[in-house]
């Protein structure tokens, strides 16, 4: 009879007490080989470097074509001269005379103007901007001996050397 009451009052002292869990041990699967992925990335890598090749190549623009070469300049020696030393007192510098270029003649051809390409345009801030030979101009902006006299919607009013023209799409 004492083994039951001690286990009757074994039972009241875990009855405040929480459960405790228990472990279950199974066998684990073998680790199974993960997909090969590589050529996927591999295919990515090339896609993209198409991609920005080809971006490149329209970007670029061709290389203006090359001007004849000068004939090379035939350089004959000189004979030696003999250096005497002296004391003679330094000679000074003559003064330097302020010049003023040339203004261009009216009969020498003008320079050549630039490809004007007008790209958008689009407003900012509430002013007009445009996108001329990747470049963004507002009214009054001056780039690459371009200034932009006006923008509306669909044409760009610019001044280039003095020439004024209508940008269009």
């Amino acid at each position: 009879m004492s083994l039951v009451l001690e286990a009757l009052k074994k039972l009241d002292r875990e009855k405040g007490r929480d459960e405790r869990g228990f472990v279950v041990m199974a066998a684990a699967p073998w680790p199974t080989r993960a997909a090969r992925r590589w050529p996927a990335w591999a295919a990515l890598g090339i896609a993209t470097a198409g991609a920005v090749a080809a971006v490149l190549a329209l970007r670029t623009t061709p290389a203006p074509a090359a001007l004849p070469a000068a004939p090379a300049a035939v350089v004959t020696p000189r004979p030696a001269a003999t250096v005497v030393a002296t004391m003679a007192p330094p000679i000074p510098a003559p003064a330097r005379r302020e010049t003023r270029a040339a203004a261009p003649s009216p009969l020498a051809p003008r320079p050549a103007e630039p490809e004007l390409r007008l790209q958008a345009i689009s407003e900012r801030d509430g002013q007009p901007i445009a996108i001329i030979n990747d470049h963004l101009v507002r009214v009054g902006d001056e780039v690459d001996g371009l200034r932009v006299l006006a923008i509306r919607g669909a044409e760009v009013d610019v001044e280039v050397h003095g020439r004024r023209t209508t940008l269009r799409f």
